[in-house]
């Protein structure tokens, strides 16, 4: 990365670090500066970090993409009030990851079936509408979770979260690390 940050001071004249790193990090993704690197929102919001969002009420992946770029913390995808469900969701999750953004999905009911349709789709959080009891978030992070501790299902072959079947590890580390 350092021979392509002093390429780009050279050919450019600027002494502006970070502009070589972003330069370095275009020729080059796996030199990407920190800023540029996936936000690990779990983390984050454990160490108990100000993170600043967006709520996107419509489904459009070039909203999404525009507000990931923007420099947002994360962006709240909300299918609650918002115009889309889960097939208009992926495209708007693809842009976020894109911009290495990570994403929340708002579903519009406390339901067993809305999340695990969510949860395929591999966002880096849900959010629960009309939590109200105590209860209520019980039986919402049984949907989250695989038996023996939750009611969820799994075809983790073939939806997005597993990338396709690929990921061997998934369900061993979905079960290890999420956080629902």
């Amino acid at each position: 990365m350092v021979a392509l940050q002093k390429k780009f001071k050279k050919q450019n004249g600027s002494g502006d670090d970070i502009f070589a790193r972003l330069f370095a990090a275009s020729l080059d993704p796996d030199l990407a500066p920190l800023s540029l690197e996936p936000r690990i929102l779990k983390s984050r919001l454990i160490t108990g970090e100000t993170l600043y969002g967006l709520f996107l009420l419509c489904s459009s992946p070039t909203l999404a993409e525009i507000a990931g770029l923007a420099g947002y913390d994360y962006v709240v995808v909300d299918m609650e009030h918002g115009s889309g469900g889960i097939a208009e969701a992926l495209p708007c999750l693809l842009a976020l990851a894109a911009a290495r953004t990570p994403a929340i999905l708002r579903l519009p009911e406390l339901s067993a079936a809305w999340a695990k349709k969510a949860l395929d789709l591999d966002p880096q959080g849900l959010m629960f509408p009309m939590i109200e009891s105590p209860g209520a978030a019980e039986l919402a992070v049984s949907f989250c979770r695989f038996p023996p501790r939750g009611v969820r299902g799994s075809v983790h072959t073939v939806v997005r979260a597993s990338a396709y079947g690929i990921d061997d590890g998934y369900l061993a580390r979905f079960t290890r690390s999420r956080p629902a």
